[in-house]
């Protein structure tokens, strides 16, 4: 199935009128390394983007400069009146795989919206180009993962058809795939069901 809700990106539109197409980049889960304030930075892990046009063919080679500053972007925080922060969008090299990084002021952001960036809460980042093509992005709540027994930031919890006890669909996964990396030295999360917000628009709008 698609992430839920695709209705947020109309709301994206409504909410900016005049932008380009909107577009959902990654629907992923809040860890320690997310919330943390030395790392200051939310992690795009490339191999879980869902859309990958959304940055331009110049925009790609700029962020694979090894020595690259990134490239400036507009990060708009979540629900009417959030305003915007001001981030640098970088791509960072790992050992196994590439991650794309929003950094210089996210924890600024979760700072200001406690309620909404919690560990293991499930986000979505959407890009969307503004009137003079400029790259921003909105970001939301949809969703809450298990986070009981878990401890780290990265993971791999999936949430699959069938897997109810009555042998049907999941009430609440659904079919959600939430593909995480463990870092070094992190742990695991028990693998349960994450708990996804099924409305027009999740209640932190």
């Amino acid at each position: 199935m698609d992430p839920p809700p695709r209705e947020f990106g109309e709301w994206i539109k409504r909410r900016h009128p005049g932008v380009g197409e909107v577009k959902l980049v990654i629907m992923k889960g809040l860890f320690d390394t997310d919330l943390s304030v030395g790392h200051n930075r939310l992690s795009v892990p490339a191999k879980q983007i869902v859309d990958a046009d959304f940055l331009t063919a110049d925009e790609v080679a700029l962020l694979n400069e090894k020595r690259g500053e990134g490239i400036g972007v507009k990060l708009y925080g979540p629900g009417d009146g959030a305003g915007y922060t001001e981030m640098v969008l970088k791509n960072w090299e790992l050992k196994k795989s590439n991650s794309y990084v929003l950094n210089k002021g996210w924890m600024s952001l979760v700072r200001r919206f406690p309620e909404v960036f919690q560990r293991m809460a499930i986000v979505q980042l959407w890009s969307f180009r503004e009137a003079g093509g400029e790259l921003a992005f909105r970001i939301t709540k949809v969703g809450q993962l298990p986070n009981d027994r878990a401890s780290g930031s990265g993971s791999s919890v999936k949430s699959e058809p069938g897997s109810g006890s009555d042998g049907g669909s999941d009430s609440d996964g659904g079919g959600l795939d939430l593909e995480y990396e463990l870092e070094e030295g992190e742990v695991r999360p028990e693998r349960r069901r994450p708990r996804v917000w099924r409305g027009s628009c999740p209640p932190w709008l």
